[in-house]
């Protein structure tokens, strides 16, 4: 939890409990991030992410709502720094190794978390999902959407990771 003027320079003391760029995923005194995508342009569901429980909306566009709006030059670029500050900047905590490539980005992933593991403590984010030993978490995709890699993050950082295998 924190405040909005935690987050951006406002004067607006509102609490938020929750970040996401997903309507859906907005719950009570959530801040809802309207990001344009290539097929959606989220500034479409602010009334959704509003009825879901938004307190606040953040877009680089030029809109009214019927709660407050925060505007930034690039909302993607604003999400991502508002998640790492949301999360104690845990980005800023953590040393990442990440694989990239066609083939055998798993089989790589997996040895790193299993190598590191022996001398370190290594969290694992990947096709076998979100997981430190005996900690795991509900992943839909290869690399997860902003909000959940972040909230990953700060587990592992709360269980005393200091790696992350991507």
């Amino acid at each position: 939890m924190k405040r909005l003027n935690e987050l951006f320079e406002t004067d607006l003391d509102i609490m938020i409990t929750n970040v996401s760029d997903d309507s859906r995923n907005i719950s009570d005194d959530g801040l809802f991030f309207a990001i344009k995508g290539l097929t959606n342009d989220g500034n479409k569901f602010i009334p959704i992410a509003i009825e879901n429980g938004a307190v606040c909306v953040v877009t680089d566009e030029n809109i009214t709502a019927s709660v407050p709006v925060i505007r930034v030059n690039d909302a993607q670029e604003a999400y991502n720094d508002t998640l790492n500050k949301f999360y104690d900047n845990v980005r800023d905590k953590l040393n990442f190794i990440s694989v990239t490539g066609t083939d055998g980005k798993t089989t790589v992933s997996e040895i790193i978390y299993q190598l590191i593991n022996k001398y370190d403590k290594c969290g694992y984010i990947g096709t076998n999902g979100i997981r430190y030993n005996d900690f795991t978490m509900e992943n839909d995709y290869t690399t997860p959407i902003p909000s959940v890699l972040y909230k990953a993050f700060s587990e592992f950082h709360d269980l005393g990771c200091k790696y992350v295998s991507l």
